[in-house]
């Protein structure tokens, strides 16, 4: 083996094994957003099952001022009745309010995980498809920088001046491609950002009108 082979061999090597690395890192990262959107879908059914919870705690606190006004109040049946009547009525309207809120919420969540989860295999899969071209690229650079090795050892100006430009050929690529990557990659960090905050910007503004909703009913019952 030549004795500029050696090293050659080791520096095309390590430059593949940078490039993968790059690769699994992206998928990981990939991953990692892709779980934190279904943990966020996870948060919003959490989310519904203890403010239903707290719906039913408010109806149920309302009965039992109901009650116990009948208790202390001889006759107070009768005037209550309908205010009690009302009552489920309106707990009624608000638990079927607070289902399709969260229904409509949980549907949108969903189909911005579905469409995530198209995007990252679509994203992966060019990932992968344009990295197997750099490689093969790469791959074809060094069997040119080796072939030169051969006829030039003696001539090692000439070898030096092919064997950097062969280099900066493949250094260009490998630049190229890397700002393509980071590009694809922050466009899909951008849309799941946006998606969560949405996600959350929905919550807590449901969660307003909940609680506005619920006092106003506290307020009726107690009039």
């Amino acid at each position: 083996m030549s004795t500029y082979t050696t090293p050659i061999d080791a520096m095309f090597e390590t430059q593949r094994s940078a490039i993968k690395q790059g690769q699994q890192a992206t998928k990981q990262t990939l991953e990692f957003q892709r779980n934190a959107s279904r943990m966020a879908l996870s948060g919003l059914k959490s989310s519904e099952s203890a403010q239903r919870q707290g719906v039913e705690l408010l109806e149920s606190g309302a009965h039992s001022y109901l009650s116990a006004v009948e208790a202390m109040t001889p006759g107070a049946q009768a005037g209550t009745g309908q205010l009690r009547r009302q009552t489920d009525e309106l707990f009624g309207q608000l638990k079927t309010s607070h289902a399709d809120v969260f229904a409509t919420l949980t549907e949108e969540a969903e189909r911005g995980v579905r469409s995530y989860d198209e995007l990252t295999a679509e994203y992966l899969d060019a990932m992968d498809e344009q990295l197997e071209t750099l490689l093969d690229a790469h791959t074809d650079i060094q069997s040119q920088v080796l072939k030169a090795t051969e006829g030039y050892e003696d001539r090692s100006e000439e070898f030096q001046e092919r064997f950097e430009e062969a280099m900066d050929d493949q250094v260009d690529r490998a630049e190229q491609f890397q700002q393509q990557l980071e590009e694809q990659f922050e466009t899909q960090v951008a849309r799941t950002e946006q998606f969560q905050q949405q996600l959350e910007e929905q919550v807590e503004q449901f969660q307003a009108q909940l609680d506005e909703q619920a006092a106003q009913l506290q307020e009726n019952v107690r009039a």
